[in-house]
This record gives structure tokens, C-alpha cells and sequence, in this order.
């Protein structure tokens, strides 16, 4: 695999870590929600992750959730 300038993609938001303003996980309503508040610029983000193991068809959602949060927690520290 090759490194590659991420800011050159289109058609998507792609914000690198270090280039985050302002971010925010805050539980949802559900115990397994949580919203992501992320700005960069004038960008702005607003994510609602929910892992619903009844219904969730995706693999390993609830690792991958707990992943991303785990990740944007130490962020912003």
C-alpha cells in the first residue's frame, strides 16, 4: 500500500484528525447511541451511531462504534 493525500477525494467529507476545530461525543437517547459533533472550518458534521445488535446486520458494529468514540475521546484531550 501507498500513502495518498486524503484531501483529494470527492464526493466525500474527509477531515483529518489534526485538522478537527471543535468535536464532541455526547450519549444519544438510547444507552447504545451516540452523536458526534465534529467541526473543521466551516465544515460541519453531525453523526448519530447507534448499535442495535437485534436488528444490526453488520459485523462487529458494536466493536467499530466503541472504536471510533474510543478514538475522538483522546482527540480532544
Amino acid at each position: 500500500m501507498e500513502t495518498f493525500d486524503i484531501s483529494h477525494i470527492y464526493g466525500k467529507i474527509c477531515i483529518p484528525f489534526d485538522q478537527f476545530d471543535e468535536l464532541k461525543v455526547q450519549k444519544g437517547l438510547l444507552p447504545s447511541q451516540r452523536i458526534i459533533k465534529a467541526k473543521s472550518g466551516k465544515t460541519k458534521i453531525k453523526l448519530s451511531l447507534v448499535n442495535n445488535s437485534i436488528t444490526a446486520k453488520i459485523k462487529d458494529q458494536k466493536q467499530g462504534m466503541l472504536a471510533i468514540c474510543e478514538t475522538l475521546e483522546r482527540l480532544k484531550h
